[in-house]
């Protein structure tokens, strides 16, 4: 098959980035819609290359491993990249019989959310249980969107990658 392959920049996209895992996703159809992930890499030095690809139409992001860092999850956009939030501007990737390069990204950071979470009492931190904690956008009574997740096992988390807005923060026992 084929492949797509570029640099993930910092925002000044000249700096790639090399302090933080990602996972870049290959998507077809709508990304504001329905759409089916065909395929993805991983880089930790900013060079990515996703192979295997067919002729076809395909849409690009990026994905912190785990909110690792501070850099948001964007969509690739001949200008750099977007924020997945403005999937409307995210541009597509033709493969029709050759291999595609240069589609590169300039990532901005964002902010984060950090906490601990306590026992009933207030002041004890839970140490001893395995916490999701997951970040929604939207109306928690409603519809919402999940943002971003992170996983704690002695209470103390932080939730990274976030562009501004009003969050909810949710948190879920893992008992496994």
């Amino acid at each position: 098959g084929y492949s797509i392959s570029g640099t993930i920049y910092q925002s000044d996209g000249v700096t790639p980035i090399t302090d933080a895992r990602m996972e870049i996703e290959v998507y077809q159809d709508d990304p504001c819609g329905s759409y089916t992930e065909v395929a993805e890499g991983y880089t930790s030095n900013g060079v990515y290359m996703v192979y295997g690809l067919t002729p076809g139409t395909y849409y690009v992001c990026t994905s912190v491993w785990y909110q690792s860092s501070n850099y948001l999850d964007e969509w690739w956009a001949g200008a750099g990249s977007v924020p997945l939030s403005d999937c409307s501007a995210a541009e597509s990737i033709t493969i029709s019989n050759a291999s595609v390069s240069g589609k590169d990204f300039q990532l901005d950071t964002g902010y984060s959310i950090s906490g601990t979470i306590y026992q009933s009492d207030g002041v004890t931190p839970i140490i001893d249980a395995g916490i999701w904690i997951s970040v929604y956008q939207g109306d928690p009574c409603g519809s919402y969107t999940s943002v971003a997740s992170s996983y704690t096992r002695n209470g103390i988390y932080t939730v990274s990658g976030l562009p501004s807005g009003t969050y909810y923060i949710r948190t879920s026992n893992n008992t496994n």
